[in-house]
């Protein structure tokens, strides 16, 4: 099976054997050298819109190239090709040795036979040459849509991703609040929970806080102290806060990613609508022009010489010419000579 290999900025087709590839680099070394793109510089695509792997060699009839050069905003120009001159064929041929003569009628008719054989070579070269032109702008047109269409996967899975953090995080913040009020609900019942500071040399190192150490030395034997006095009131608040803070700084990204995705979807239909706009005009009907004309022109080729060859090969003609030539004095002598001399009153 044959693989064609068709340069997206330029409709340059290539046709490849995808045998003789044994990995992705060796077809891209071998575009290099049918090109000018780099290796390095090469983007391969799959009229579906994702990129080339080994495999696909042998299931693609197809594959897109596109220059990273190109697509990074470089400097460097694709050289245009000049518009070909506007068409303008010659004047049939007009000389007439002799009115009366068969014979100068004859060479004249053959004259524009040949001049029409002249148009008409002309006509199937730039026939070929606007469909070859056609062709290139199908190819063009074509790879921007599968370009296009690369963007559209990318787009929903970011959508994707975006949705999946925002549920996490909708979760981690439902649950960060509630772990919250529940702090400060606990922290006011241990407020209300008597217990005597003697206590806290036996909780572990890593419970004992400096708070409690200083109120057990610094209290006095009738203050009634409470569970709250063995935790760390400044780390308990610190703890809040930082969690409130976190928690709205995080928020905020979201946000932001939300407001970056979304302008990436506008942008992104705003693309669609410009690649649409290019291609609103039907590449059928316009490749097809060519064909259309060459045939009409081959038409009309073909009636002006079977017109021709059947005027002067029929006997019948032949054999009435003296008496046209006859007929042809006689109304000249007829017409011609009064309207001379009025004319010259």
């Amino acid at each position: 099976m044959s693989l064609q290999i068709a340069v997206a900025h330029t409709g340059q087709r290539l046709d490849a054997d995808p045998v003789a590839f044994g990995s992705v680099d060796a077809l891209k070394h071998w575009i290099a050298r049918a090109t000018d793109i780099a290796p390095e510089l090469q983007i391969l695509l799959t009229p579906a819109g994702k990129h080339v792997k080994l495999q696909a060699l042998l299931t693609e009839k197809n594959i897109f190239v596109y220059s990273r050069e190109l697509s990074n905003g470089s400097q460097r120009t694709i050289p245009s090709t000049p518009l070909p001159d506007v068409f303008t064929p010659e004047e049939p041929p007009k000389f007439l040795a002799n009115n009366t003569d068969m014979q100068s009628w004859k060479s004249l008719f053959q004259a524009r036979r040949d001049w029409a054989f002249s148009i008409l070579e002309k006509s199937h070269t730039m026939s070929l040459t606007a469909s070859e032109q056609f062709s290139e702008q199908a190819t063009i047109e074509r790879g921007t849509q599968v370009a296009v269409g690369n963007h559209d996967l990318h787009i929903r899975g970011l959508e994707q991703k975006f949705q999946a953090a925002k549920e996490w995080f909708d979760g981690v913040e439902r649950e960060a609040s509630d772990n919250l009020k529940r702090l400060d609900g606990d922290f006011g019942q241990l407020g209300s929970i008597p217990a005597k500071l003697e206590f806290a040399r036996f909780l572990a190192k890593e419970l004992r806080s400096t708070q409690a150490a200083q109120t057990s030395r610094k209290a006095s034997p009738g203050r009634v102290a409470s569970l709250q006095d063995f935790l760390d009131v400044e780390a308990v608040k610190k703890a809040t806060s930082t969690s409130k803070r976190v928690r709205d700084s995080f928020g905020k990204r979201m946000a932001g990613m939300n407001t970056q995705l979304e302008k990436i979807g506008a942008d992104y239909n705003e693309l669609l609508g410009v690649v649409g706009q290019s291609q609103s005009r039907s590449l059928v009907d316009d490749s097809e022009e060519p064909l259309r004309l060459l045939a009409r022109s081959k038409w009309l080729q073909r009636k002006s010489s079977r017109t021709t060859n059947m005027s002067w090969a029929s006997p019948a003609i032949q054999s009435r010419l003296p008496r046209y030539q006859r007929w042809l004095c006689c109304t000249r002598a007829t017409f011609c000579q009064p309207l001379a001399s009025i004319a010259s009153r």
